[in-house]
């Protein structure tokens, strides 16, 4: 039903193309590669979303992902983007700071 409602939607909207439909989670990155998708609509995945997101994303860095959660009431928008930190004046300590820091960020050191 939500994907009826979806598909509703943007069907009454000219600028916005559906490029395909994919059954589940399963094969969502290589539709999307195939399709050249700017943004993949999906329900909320079950269980750990993170890992259809993650491999969607780092598939296609520009990907955006609008997730709608089961009950169709709320959605989140999911993408890669970097991100700037000013670290200020570099002394050794900050340089060393800032290297554990971004090692702890990306889960390298405990």
């Amino acid at each position: 039903m939500l994907v009826d409602i979806v598909k509703d939607v943007i069907a009454s909207h000219e600028d916005i193309d559906v490029a395909g439909e994919v059954e589940g989670h399963t094969g969502l990155l290589e539709a999307a590669i195939r399709t050249q998708a700017d943004v993949v609509v999906l329900r909320e995945p079950a269980g750990s979303p993170n890992e259809v997101y993650r491999e969607l994303l780092y598939g296609r860095p520009r990907l955006k992902i609008l997730a709608i959660t089961a009950d169709g009431r709320r959605g989140f928008l999911h993408d890669l983007q970097p991100r700037v930190v000013a670290l200020g004046e570099i002394s050794s300590t900050s340089l060393v700071d800032a290297i554990r820091n971004a090692s702890r960020a990306a889960g390298a050191v405990q």
